[in-house]
């Protein structure tokens, strides 16, 4: 029996790491004869962009500025019906609780949530109490699935319900097409040695840290390379006016969106994470998989599962922005070959297998 699966967003950011892994998701479904659409509960203003690249690629439907839950729920219902909708994957937490109320009269629907952060971090709204019990909730109709090791122990830790748990199911990131993009020309020139950091401009992905870091950097080696900054977001007119007034505009390079950061991440001495949370990053996966070493903050969850200082790369002390500094100074000391190994598991082909078994598909 044919099985279409809804993704379904609040927004969806054109730099977002999120939206990323589920159009590489919906991409792999369709190579098992799935057939996926997305609902973005929000599509204007700044979050447009992202939107209209999704619909020019991917069944995408979105709805007018100013709708709520009613609007959004009816809008899901008549996709189901009309697209004959076997299962809803959710990602953040208005999207969760959406598919939570709409499972609620559609019992024959298949529900996965998903988590990709901590639930104790700054920018959420709402209290890790109430995430808490939303995901013992969660878990009484439908899959709570969590992309690392350790968020998927925080959240078992927190059900009510001992009989039910989450599964773990890491990002779907590396594959041919990745590779393939990588040897395409890099829509960015940079003729001279550049560090790289790859995300959404946000307060979550910490770019002013890493500005501040690399300032420190610059003080202990003057030499280190350039530092490129790939992304949008809300937070750009900050970012440079912090680069101006740090005297940092011929040092740091603030590229905007780039469709194919792939060749960018390859040409790279090394990738920078600054991120103050994270789930599973994805771009950390991708860096590896392309062979460059990475320097990372370790974040309550995501890095340590992925970064092995020494050998792939460099896990720096939360949120020290002097251990950053010090790792960034000494990149060139970081191992430059044989990286993707560490990244096995992240192959699309493993995990497109476990969402399918997870959501009953397959």
């Amino acid at each position: 029996m044919k099985s279409n699966v809804l993704f379904l967003h609040k927004y969806f950011h054109q730099s977002g790491g999120i939206e990323r892994v589920h159009k590489n998701l919906a991409t792999s479904f369709a190579q098992h004869g799935v057939e996926s659409y997305f609902y973005v509960m929000k599509s204007s203003g700044e979050d447009e962009c992202g939107f209209v690249n999704l619909k020019m690629h991917f069944n995408a439907t979105s709805c007018p500025e100013g709708s709520g839950f009613v609007r959004w729920k009816r809008d899901i219902k008549r996709l189901i019906i009309q697209q004959d909708i076997k299962v809803i994957i959710s990602a953040t937490e208005q999207a969760n609780f959406l598919a939570f109320l709409i499972k609620l009269t559609s019992p024959k629907l298949k529900v996965v949530y998903t988590r990709h952060c901590a639930f104790e971090v700054e920018e959420q709204r709402v209290p890790a109490r109430i995430l808490r019990a939303l995901y013992s909730l969660y878990a009484l109709n439908g899959e709570i699935v969590a992309v690392s090791k350790c968020l998927q122990s925080q959240i078992n830790a927190s059900l009510l319900f001992a009989s039910r748990s989450a599964h773990y199911i890491p990002n779907a990131v590396v594959s041919e097409s990745m590779y393939s993009l990588s040897k395409e020309q890099p829509s960015i020139v940079i003729e001279k040695p550049y560090l790289i950091a790859v995300g959404r401009l946000a307060t979550q992905k910490g770019f002013d840290l890493l500005v501040d870091a690399y300032a420190k950097a610059l003080e202990i080696d003057s030499t280190i390379p350039t530092l490129l900054i790939v992304g949008d977001g809300e937070d750009k007119g900050a970012l440079q006016a912090q680069v101006i007034q740090s005297g940092l505009e011929n040092n740091v390079v603030l590229a905007g969106f780039v469709n194919n950061p792939y060749p960018l991440i390859k040409g790279a001495t090394s990738l920078v994470l600054s991120s103050r949370y994270e789930g599973m990053p994805t771009v950390l996966i991708e860096s590896l998989a392309l062979d460059v070493p990475v320097i990372a903050f370790d974040c309550p969850t995501g890095p340590s599962e992925i970064i092995v200082s020494g050998e792939n790369g460099e896990l720096v002390e939360y949120l020290n922005t002097d251990e950053l500094a010090l790792a960034i100074s000494k990149y060139s000391q970081l191992p430059q070959t044989s990286l993707a190994k560490y990244v096995k598991p992240f192959e699309f082909d493993s995990v497109v297998k476990e969402y399918l078994r997870v959501s009953g598909i397959r």
